[in-house]
């Protein structure tokens, strides 16, 4: 009888999830035995975590450590996750070493690694060879992690296409390094597929993720397979290239590749059919491929592991300037090298410009401040959900000019998670760009009884120019009201959020106001006698000091 009263409760959703408090390897692995969906494993904080190895099979489970970044496994420690829906979050693997594998390993699908650290995990010698996180499966996701500091052979982070289904991966807001140069190959910081497997569709998007000083080897990022997107990342003073090393049907686009004029700085590196390089802004390379886009020569019939002809390539919209040692571009790279004989066909060159975009129109420049395991924003606790998957947008180019952290853009900026919220507001992060987390929006209901508030107390008196962030589309309210409240009284402001915001596509100028210290002034976002058409959208507002 008990059984069919835990049955039913169960079905009905009335079964709570536990939680479990972990102190070692052991207390773990037991528990992930004993978990069921729904249940978080919680790693203590004061455990002991040295050469803990460990295979965990999971299915809808959270393992999270109690204090991120305060759970540090090390030694010889490694873990090999095998399951779906599982979650790995805020642990730490630092100065250990490994003789082969992988540090984490993930099997199955729709799994997500989050706010992890992997630092000087290192063994005696460069050559021995392992990878710090291997993906198979499909579905996963790894973001706000942190990888510093690799010196032996192997990726910092490896996908593998095995099986019938692989891929559809998403790599987000991470960031990369330093990783010093290598002795030879195989010091690659991303690899998707390898030779074997390069003809495959991977579908993996790699976005918004900071590469600084990662000098490993030529293929700082290694494309080895067909379908994939790296979409506005930042790479800095690194000796290497974004390398479409085998594989078809790739997309790279609204990245920023600055070298600093560092030796042997490099930027895009093509191989193959049908890619589209676009809307990149490459500067002060300095050659690595003898050119900041570089189109490689081909073999005749080239087996899966040489060098295929590029063919129908389109290079578009690209801004690139003070790249030396070759220049902006690079076409016929290595011909007559290793039996490459075959130039690059259906090459086609559109507006691509060498000389500076200004800098509202160029995609947002990621720094320390926007990716990795500190950079995670916690949504406003007052707001509903969002109903979007993770990464289903409706523009994806726009994705670039999204700032993921307030802290990295000048100004004074409050987020909508510092704001007061009048009415039901819902989260989204459908429509980029926006700044930190996402945005809200009024769900087109409830018109005229639903607020955003920002109390501004300035750290001085004295005039502030006042933006508003908003995303924009033809679904946008046209005469949004916002109400600013000064230190010499109130002004309404009237936007239309269709538009396109004239500051970097984000934000829009509302004004220029005096504001006194110890007396906070407000702006204010309402729905208030807009359509039931239209949704409006509260993401941000920057004051910026002016000068008299």
């Amino acid at each position: 009888m008990k059984f069919f009263v835990f049955l039913i409760l169960t079905l009905a959703g009335f079964v709570e999830a536990s939680e479990h408090l972990v102190r070692n390897g052991k207390e773990l692995e037991k528990a992930a035995k004993n978990a069921t969906p729904g249940d978080t494993i919680v790693l203590s904080s004061k455990g002991t975590w040295k050469d803990v190895s460990l295979k965990l099979k999971l299915r809808s489970v959270s393992v999270v450590a109690e204090e991120a970044g305060k759970v540090i496994f090390s030694g010889q420690s490694s873990i090999a996750v095998s399951g779906q829906f599982v979650v790995i979050d805020g642990l730490t693997f630092q100065n250990g070493s490994l003789e082969d594998g992988h540090i984490l390993s993930i099997k199955g699908d729709n799994c997500r690694v989050t706010r992890c650290s992997f630092i000087d995990y290192n063994p005696e010698k460069a050559t021995t060879r392992y990878h710090w996180i291997s993906l198979y499966g499909h579905h996963h996701r790894v973001d706000h992690c942190r990888f510093s500091g690799q010196t032996h052979s192997g990726n910092s982070l490896c996908i593998w296409l095995e099986g019938d289904q692989f891929g559809n991966h998403r790599i987000d807001h991470n960031h990369f390094g330093p990783r010093p140069r290598g002795v030879g190959n195989g010091f690659e910081v991303i690899r998707i597929g390898d030779s074997d497997s390069s003809l495959k569709n991977a579908n993996c998007i790699v976005t918004k993720n900071l590469f600084e000083s990662c000098d490993g080897e030529i293929e700082l990022i290694s494309n080895k397979s067909c379908g994939n997107t790296y979409l506005g990342n930042t790479i800095a003073n690194s000796a290497g290239c974004l390398t479409l090393r085998h594989g078809n049907d790739c997309q790279v686009a609204r990245n920023i590749i600055d070298g600093g004029g560092k030796k042997e700085t490099g930027g895009i590196r093509v191989i193959g059919e049908n890619h589209i390089v676009r809307h990149n802004h490459i500067e002060g390379t300095t050659g690595r491929a003898d050119g900041a886009i570089s189109i490689s020569a081909g073999v005749a019939n080239a087996e899966l592991n040489q060098y295929a002809q590029v063919k129908n390539l389109r290079v578009e919209g690209n801004t690139l300037f003070n790249n030396t040692k070759g220049g902006n571009f690079c076409v016929g790279h290595g011909l007559g090298s290793r039996d490459r004989t075959l130039p690059p066909e259906n090459v086609t060159f559109i507006d691509n410009r060498e000389k500076p975009l200004p800098t509202e129109l160029t995609a947002h420049r990621l720094t320390p401040f926007d990716v990795g395991p500190d950079s995670v924003i916690t949504p406003h606790p007052a707001a509903i959900p969002g109903t979007h998957p993770v990464g289903e947008v409706d523009n994806l180019d726009n994705t670039a000019w999204t700032v993921p952290s307030p802290k990295s853009l000048s100004g004074i900026v409050l987020d909508e998670t510092d704001a007061i919220l009048e009415g039901d507001w819902q989260y989204s992060t459908h429509t980029p760009p926006y700044v930190g987390v996402g945005y809200l929006h009024d769900q087109k209901s409830d018109k005229g009884k639903k607020s955003v508030t920002w109390n501004f107390d300035p750290p001085k008196s004295g005039r502030y120019r006042v933006e508003l962030s908003h995303c924009y589309n033809v679904r946008r309210a046209t005469n949004t009201p916002v109400l600013i409240s000064h230190a010499d009284g109130e002004t309404e402001v009237k936007i239309n959020q269709q538009e396109t915001p004239p500051v970097a596509r984000l934000f829009r100028p509302v004004g220029e106001y005096r504001f006194k210290k110890g007396s906070p002034g407000t702006v204010r976002i309402s729905n208030h006698g807009t359509s039931s058409k239209h949704v409006v959208i509260a993401d941000a507002v920057r004051f910026i000091e002016l000068k008299d």
